[in-house]
């Protein structure tokens, strides 16, 4: 038996237009991780805007579900191109473990 994805409606979650804050997306993320279901459509539909803010701790909390399938539904075309480059920034350069906690010289 096929169930239907889980549909959370962002703007009735937060009862907002705009989703600002990490922690918005550190709730969605939460109630992602909580839910049984193993597909997850987080509905955009009536968000106006976000911060970059809000979309890369997205980004990067959906990343950390595994074992879900979460699709992103109905953003307006700002938003998913805001996303978009959230999803091609340059991951952030990893540092050497051996010279991670090597003195400075200051000169």
């Amino acid at each position: 038996m096929t169930t239907s994805p889980r549909r959370i409606l962002l703007r009735d979650l937060h009862g907002t237009k705009s989703l600002v804050t990490r922690e918005s997306a550190i709730e969605i993320a939460r109630l992602i991780h909580e839910g049984p279901e193993s597909q997850i459509d987080l509905d955009f539909g009536g968000i106006e805007s976000t911060t970059r803010s809000f979309m890369d701790q997205l980004n990067h909390e959906i990343h950390r579900v595994p074992g879900k399938e979460v699709r992103i539904v109905n953003m307006t075309t700002d938003i998913a191109a805001m996303y978009d480059r959230v999803r091609r920034r340059r991951p952030k350069p990893q540092v050497d473990p051996s010279v991670q906690n090597a003195p400075v010289i200051r000169l």
